[in-house]
Formats: structure tokens, sequence, C-alpha cells
């Protein structure tokens, strides 16, 4: 059984109680399809070390790989198309922007930090651990990039915040105001060689005020590069 406290003095300062997988994938299935869809977006106010978020990342993993896979219809050349029976061979290009987009999609706040770090890290290690099973001949150098890629994205998506209040958690030394906080939205984009993210941020405090989904009140704006590839490959 999966252990659901750490210790009492934690329940007791901070209300801290783990979900147990079973009950995480059946409310996840109350939401099936979306959990199937690489672009949407999942936000753990509470999300302790990940219990929620790893199984969200799990299903979109599936999907990533489904997604990167040639299919041969009847007639014409091999196409990537999901719902048809899937062959062994998938385009690695394709594969690896679908799980960078898989992780970009996912969101934590959460107010104890070692719980910050430690879910960054269990998310950081299965991306990790499926790409090496996916793709086992995979370059060390590539993977390192991806990977480099994936720790900056959680870096970000996963922050050390208080949901309630909406700002970033402060040091009790830090006399300052709180900081208000602020997600990013990613989309992604194709170059010849390379993929690209493109990130606006947001503030929290207004995509709840407002009830909107990213899409109000840009902060600012930039573009991160990653995954040079100079041919298309295709692995079995």
């Amino acid at each position: 059984m999966t252990q659901q406290i750490k210790s009492k003095k934690r329940v007791a300062d901070h209300g801290e109680v783990f979900t147990r997988p079973e009950e995480v994938n059946a409310m996840l299935d109350l939401v099936k399809n979306e959990t199937l869809r690489l672009d949407a977006s999942f936000l753990e106010p509470a999300c302790g070390d990940g219990n929620f978020l790893i199984e969200i990342l799990k299903r979109k993993l599936v999907v990533a790989d489904v997604q990167s896979c040639f299919f041969l219809p009847q007639k014409g050349k091999k196409q990537i198309i999901v719902g048809k029976k899937r062959s062994n061979e998938r385009s690695q290009r394709r594969y690896e922007l679908n799980v960078v987009q898989a992780v970009a999609s996912i969101y934590g706040i959460e107010l104890l930090k070692d719980n910050v770090e430690a879910c960054r890290k269990r998310l950081a290690d299965y991306v990790e651990q499926t790409i090496r099973q996916t793709i086992p001949a995979i370059d060390e150098a590539h993977l390192s990039k991806i990977m480099a890629t994936v720790i900056r994205i959680l870096q970000v998506n996963i922050v050390h915040g208080n949901a309630l209040t909406m700002t970033f958690a402060q040091d009790e030394t830090d006399t300052s105001d709180p900081k208000m906080l602020k997600f990013y939205q990613w989309k992604s984009g194709v170059y010849p060689n390379r993929f690209f993210f493109q990130w606006q941020a947001y503030e929290y405090q207004h995509l709840v005020e407002h009830d909107r989904s990213f899409g109000y009140r840009i902060l600012d704006q930039d573009k991160i590069y990653f995954l040079d590839i100079p041919n298309e490959k295709r692995i079995y």
C-alpha cells in the first residue's frame, strides 16, 4: 500500500496527506478524454510530491508514443495517424516533440519546498526512463539536450507557492511583498532542423478570477530552442 503521510507532524502542521494511485486514477478516469490530449493542461494546486501529476504524465507519454508511430493505410504513403493500428516504426523527431509537449502541459503549486523538488525530480526521472525504454539506442548527448529542456520547463511549471494567496512562497526572513504566482503557456513550432517552444507568461490570479484558461493578460513572452535534429529518424 502507498504511504499516505510522511510524518504526523507534517499532517498537523500542513494537513499533508497523499492520495493513493488507485484514487488518483479513478478521478482521472472521469476526465479520461482530456488526459489523452497532449495539449490539454492540468494544474494541481496542492501537488505534493506529484502523485496526481505523475499519473497524468504516464497517460500523456503513452499518447506521445502512439502519435509518433507510422501507420500504413490501404493506399498512399505512411503517415502519422491516430486511431488506426500502429506499427512498431515511429518518428524519433515527432516522439521527442510530443514528450516535451506532454511535460509542458502539466502544472503544479506546492507549499512545501522539499515536495516541490521531489515532484520535479520524479517527473523528470520518469520522462528519462520512458525515453530510454522507447529509444534504447538514443545518443546520450542528444538525450541530455532533451532532458535539459524538460527540466527547464518543470522548473517553471512546478512552483513553490501558496494556491490560496496566489503568491510564491517566501523565506521567513524575507520581508518584501509576496510576488504573485505566474504560469507559462507553451506552444510548439517547427523549423527545418529544429523545434522551438514559444512561451507566454500569465498571472495565476487573473486566470482564476476571470475564469479563463490561458489567454488573459500576457505578462511577457519569448522563445526557447531545442532538439536540433538534422534529419528525420525512424526508430523501431
